[in-house]
């Protein structure tokens, strides 16, 4: 079963520290680049697979979750002879609320790929790669959750296993055990004023850790 983290958004100025450096630089090439080879590009640690790698890092869009927004981002760049990314540009997008993401993701793997290789030679290889933002099944049901709250209010509080929790944090599917919404006197009896605008309540699995990721 494809394991895909449910994301639980409560709205914080922190930060992440990035695993790849970011290039920032995009040039446009004058040099042979091929967009057919004998050994296609390969991102150093996760083989031919880079699903896995965007599975792991990336960010979805705060708006875009809220709105339960799901879609694809197609990047099209070159896999220079040393392993860097270049002339990085977006060839389709369903939404542009992804594209800012997917254009990080791609950047900060530059200097992380094997490059591709052609008659036994490395070569500048073209790459069109396909970025996927889809939601679990857990998150459309947040998503419908946080949709029953009146926006006019302010956000809702948000509990994880009896505590408040402030951030943004990431938890894996197989450890939710529950999800339900407190509203009205039953959140403010509770919760008293830190509950006026409602109350999602998150419960874990006993012996499972909660991973929690502060962006």
């Amino acid at each position: 079963m494809k394991n895909v983290l449910f994301t639980i958004l409560i709205f914080a100025s922190v930060f992440t520290t990035r695993l790849f450096s970011q290039n920032n630089s995009e040039k446009h090439f004058t040099w042979d680049v091929y967009d057919v080879v004998d050994k296609k590009p390969r991102l150093e640690g996760f083989k031919h697979n880079i699903d896995k790698y965007f599975e792991k890092y990336r960010r979805y869009p705060d708006d875009a979750y809220m709105k339960g927004k799901e879609g694809k981002v197609f990047i099209s760049f070159v896999v220079t002879k040393a392993g860097d990314v270049e002339d990085l540009s977006i060839s389709q997008t369903t939404d542009n609320i992804f594209n800012a993401e997917a254009v990080r993701l791609i950047k900060n793997t530059s200097g992380h790929w094997i490059p591709g290789e052609k008659d036994g030679k490395v070569v500048n290889t073209r790459m069109v790669v396909p970025v996927r933002f889809e939601l679990s099944d857990k998150d459309r049901e947040v998503v419908k959750l946080l949709a029953s709250f009146d926006d006019t209010k302010g956000k809702p509080l948000f509990v994880l296993d009896e505590k408040i929790v402030n951030g943004i944090v990431e938890i894996e599917d197989y450890n939710i055990q529950s999800v339900r919404v407190l509203k009205g006197e039953k959140a403010t009896k509770l919760y008293g004023e830190k509950g006026k605008n409602g109350v999602v309540v998150i419960t874990t699995k006993n012996g499972v850790q909660p991973i929690y990721k502060l962006r």
